[in-house]
């Protein structure tokens, strides 16, 4: 779920717009607390849990689905904005470039 908030450093959801780049897709929702218990659980007790699947994302929706839902919840509105897929590509190069730009600092904040 945390997708939902902010993809890459810029957030996804602003005065009520979802924007995203995944158009009319139905996505299955998992929040990274609920993947980090199931894999804990399967740490502390690996014989138990040994070749077993387990389907954590039950939720499948789209961002039209998800703005719908936070419209009825929240009683305010939210729409969803398809954004296209040559801005994500050309913000993901943005951020390869000035990650490589910086990338001695980021070395020196790391040591």
């Amino acid at each position: 779920m945390q997708n939902l908030l902010g993809y890459g450093g810029a957030r996804a959801v602003c005065d009520g717009v979802i924007r995203h780049y995944v158009a009319g897709a139905r996505i299955s929702w998992v929040d990274c607390d609920d993947v980090a218990q199931a894999a804990a659980a399967c740490l502390r007790d690996p014989a138990t849990h040994d070749g077993k699947t387990y389907r954590l994302a039950s939720d499948v929706k789209s961002f039209h689905e998800v703005a719908h839902t936070l419209t009825q919840i929240l009683g305010q509105p939210f729409s969803y904005e398809p954004r296209p897929a040559e801005e994500f590509l050309h913000n993901a190069l943005a951020v390869r470039e000035f990650a490589q730009a910086h990338r001695d600092n980021f070395a020196y904040a790391c040591a």
